[in-house]
């Protein structure tokens, strides 16, 4: 199975948040205003949770963002859930988002390259 991710590696937690916080939010909250059919008589029946989803977006917290709807952290903890993605959800293909809410060039090539040097190689013998 395929899936979407945000993905930030940084060298700590604390660093990780500082670059992305705010990026990742503004991503969040804007998709949220964007994203569907707010009235719901005009969504159909099979898309009617999507709107819960929507209005879920608009008041997350930046915490919950981090642990939970995306693989953020230093590269032990982004490998850890990129194994758990593959072992627990069955996902065998991982399109990472990696550039988004207008975060710097810099940090996105340093995310980049921090997945490429320490998360991929811990997978390349496991198949």
């Amino acid at each position: 199975m395929a899936h979407n991710e945000f993905v930030y590696v940084g060298e700590s937690d604390a660093e990780v948040k500082a670059d992305m916080e705010d990026k990742v939010m503004w991503y969040i909250r804007t998709a949220a205003k964007i994203w569907g059919e707010r009235d719901r008589s005009k969504v159909a029946t099979q898309y009617a949770n999507y709107n819960d989803v929507l209005e879920w977006l608009e008041v997350v917290s930046f915490e919950e963002v981090y642990e939970s709807l995306g693989m953020f952290g230093t590269p032990d903890t982004v490998a850890e859930k990129v194994r758990w993605m593959r072992d627990e959800g069955g996902v065998d293909q991982l399109m990472n988002f990696m550039w988004f809410g207008g975060l710097e060039q810099d940090k996105v090539v340093r995310n980049m390259t921090l997945f490429a040097e320490e998360v991929i190689p811990r997978f390349k013998s496991q198949k």
